[in-house]
């Protein structure tokens, strides 16, 4: 009886052995199965996590509206790549600088792998439009010799001619429209045997003796504070006013070819003085406008050099406003700064040469040829002196002495936010109607500025300026 318990014991102790095996064997494995549960559920986790951190890179960069009230219309070219690396990355290296080949530059940008170029593209289809038409022609047989006349019998070929590549090019902010068609570009122009400089010089010398603003203190008006004198220039009052505060700024210097960057900075010097003695008259004329024409043919009444000066109490004049209407449309549609994208949209192009502060682009939507925009944060000795550049291009590179230029700098107090940048928009005298049809190819422009930028900037005897502070946004 002993012996049977005695078995029945042992066995008994054998399973509850076997029983404790097994539960530490399923101790064991659940551990380890929790411990593998741990460690993939970590790895999924840092999975997501690092997908979600590359998701936030690769968003589009726009600028919240909280934090872009304040600096809406700044201008940050610190942000800019150089010109090389764009032309690299966003155009396969392959930049054609020639409005003729736009629509290969465009085809090239719209497959660029890089993001930041990806970013920029989406930013110029919502700005600009830009369709690419083909026209077709025939032509006798008499007309065709004379076209290879023309032509020189190289350049275009008859086959440029019978098929014709139309570009038309839209701002759908501004509303600006500028076609292009390259071989209007090479048309034989009506020849001149008159020197544009000689023509000028006799035109200064006939009307000196004469002139108005060269007798200034007898032969003009001024306002009722008296004048503001600059070394190189003297204000004046507007004889026939386009609104209550309407000035002029004139140079001593009668002949506008004469003019040198001493003489242009300090008109601008004095140009500040003027809007900023007029505002603390009355505080409620702020926005400051400036028209600048040079010779009759564009406009000016007067051969001796002299700028108009107009503070509104309400707003920009004409196209300037324009301006400021596209930028805060911009803005609400798409939370990102106008002035910043279309410089980084014409910089990637090579339509663009900054100096300093400032930007010079030849826009894509040009209403006249030659036409150059200026933009800066402020009025600075950068922005002046870049405005003379364009001037001298003018001068040495076309032989061009006739141009119209509209002017805008920020609201004179700074109280209101949304208000325009330093802006400057110059070109030599055209057809001011319709849709605006440019005959000079816009990198012909640039790269002409950017030589007299290269050949004027390191002249070292121009010795720093300083204007008038200006308080901006």
């Amino acid at each position: 009886m002993k012996r049977n318990t005695l078995e029945l014991d042992l066995k008994s102790f054998r399973i509850h052995i076997r029983r404790i095996d097994v539960t530490r064997h399923l101790l064991r494995n659940f551990k380890m199965s929790r411990c593998l549960s741990i460690k993939y559920v970590t790895h999924f986790l840092l999975f997501l996590l690092g997908m979600t951190l590359l998701a936030t890179l690769y968003q589009p960069m726009v600028v919240k509206k909280d934090e872009y009230k304040q600096s809406s219309l700044s201008i940050f070219l610190d942000n800019l790549k150089d010109q090389e690396w764009y032309r690299i990355n966003c155009f396969d290296g392959k930049l054609y600088y020639t409005i003729e080949k736009m629509p290969l530059n465009l085809d090239l940008w719209s497959q660029a792998f890089e993001r930041k170029c990806q970013i920029l593209w989406s930013k110029f289809q919502k700005i600009y439009s830009v369709d690419v038409r083909e026209g077709k022609l025939e032509f006798p047989m008499q007309f065709e010799s004379k076209l290879q006349r023309w032509f020189y019998n190289l350049d275009p070929s008859l086959k440029e001619i019978r098929t014709q590549t139309v570009i038309h090019v839209r701002n759908k902010y501004t509303k600006e429209h500028t076609i292009y068609n390259p071989l209007r570009a090479k048309r034989p122009l009506q020849s001149s045997d008159r020197d544009p400089l000689g023509y000028v010089n006799k035109l200064s010398s006939s009307t000196r003796e004469s002139c108005d603003f060269c007798n200034y203190e007898t032969m003009t008006s001024k306002d009722f504070f008296d004048r503001i004198e600059g070394k190189y220039s003297v204000t004046a009052a507007n004889a026939f006013k386009l609104d209550k505060w309407h000035g002029l700024i004139i140079t001593r210097e009668h002949n506008p070819a004469n003019i040198t960057e001493d003489v242009l900075l300090d008109m601008f010097n004095t140009t500040l003085m003027w809007f900023k003695l007029v505002n603390i008259i009355d505080k409620s004329s702020k926005f400051p406008n400036i028209l600048w024409d040079s010779l009759p043919h564009a406009g000016a009444s007067q051969l001796h050099p002299h700028v108009h000066v107009i503070l509104d109490p309400m707003q920009y004049y004409g196209i300037l406003d324009e301006q400021l209407s596209a930028a805060s449309e911009y803005y609400e549609k798409t939370g990102n700064n106008y002035w910043e994208d279309i410089i980084e949209i014409h910089h990637a192009l090579g339509l663009a040469k900054i100096f300093g502060n400032s930007v010079a682009m030849t826009p894509l939507t040009s209403r006249k040829d030659n036409e150059v925009i200026l933009l800066s944060n402020s009025p600075s000795v950068d922005f002046f002196r870049l405005l003379y550049f364009v001037i001298r291009t003018y001068y040495e590179q076309f032989r061009i002495y006739c141009f119209s230029s509209g002017m805008a700098l920020p609201v004179i107090d700074g109280s209101v936010a949304n208000n325009l940048p330093a802006f400057i928009r110059i070109a030599t005298r055209g057809d001011c109607s319709g849709a605006y049809n440019v005959n000079v190819d816009l990198y012909w422009v640039i790269s002409n500025l950017t030589k007299i930028v290269y050949k004027l900037s390191a002249d070292t005897t121009f010795q720093s300026k300083t204007l008038v502070p200006w308080i901006s946004q």
